[in-house]
């Protein structure tokens, strides 16, 4: 399991990018790179833009990623509110944990806990 351990506890910040704060998205940025890909940095209103979305999927298609049907270590989380809106994003670190950052702070917590949540799972091309 690629270690973290510096990145948990850290506080949820609206569009944060640093041990400063993060937000889900600059979390998953700085978790993917551990596991030796980068994710583009874009900007999206909070967790309630559908350009998230729409982003994302864009970039899947343009082949920086694929779709798989169970998580492995490193792949992309991507949850659903009860709309199914995908607006929240985590990286899958193995046996059956996840690393998020809510607003809680940054955390890792069972997937089988968010399992009614799961929208999708990826993998992100390596540099």
């Amino acid at each position: 399991m690629v270690d973290i351990s510096d990145l948990l506890g850290v506080r949820y910040r609206e569009h944060g990018r640093s041990t400063d704060g993060f937000d889900c998205y600059g979390f998953a940025i700085e978790v993917g790179k551990r596991f030796g890909y980068e994710l583009p940095d874009f900007d999206y209103i909070r967790h309630s833009d559908p350009l998230f979305e729409d982003k994302s999927s864009r970039l899947i298609e343009e082949g920086f990623g694929r779709k798989i049907p169970v998580p492995v270590e490193g792949a992309i989380l991507l949850f659903q509110n009860v709309c199914g809106m995908k607006n929240h994003i985590g990286i899958y670190m193995g046996d059956g944990l996840f690393a998020h950052c809510g607003k809680e702070g940054s955390s890792m917590e069972r997937l089988c806990d968010w399992k009614d949540k799961l929208g999708g799972i990826y993998l992100w091309q390596k540099l």
